[in-house]
């Protein structure tokens, strides 16, 4: 929901997520992908090893993904169906990490 008001989301289309939302948690929890983010989703998952960290005070925090590994990522994924260009790609990625982050720092 955070990620839809960022992008300005109507009042209308944040209910309609929101319904969607309720829908697949009644259903298990099971969240979809829409295609135009697949590639992100992917890609992500392949940096899911390559956090940036700092302890502070005791405790880990997770400043962010090293992007210097992206290349190899998008190596990975040349050949795959909704391969998109860069300036759609790292928007849709920093979206995924700024959700992450808040999840990993939260304890």
């Amino acid at each position: 929901m955070e990620s839809a008001r960022k992008f300005r989301a109507s009042p209308a289309q944040l209910e309609r997520i929101r319904g969607s939302i309720d829908a697949r948690n009644a259903e298990g929890g099971v969240y979809g992908v829409w295609p135009a983010h697949w590639h992100a989703v992917k890609v992500f998952e392949s940096l899911q090893t390559q956090w940036r960290t700092e302890v502070v005070a005791k405790r880990v925090l997770v400043l962010g993904l090293d992007l210097g590994a992206l290349p190899f990522a998008l190596a990975e994924r040349r050949n795959q169906p909704h391969r998109q260009p860069l300036e759609r790609l790292m928007p849709q990625l920093r979206t995924l990490e700024l959700g992450a982050m808040e999840h990993l720092n939260r304890s």
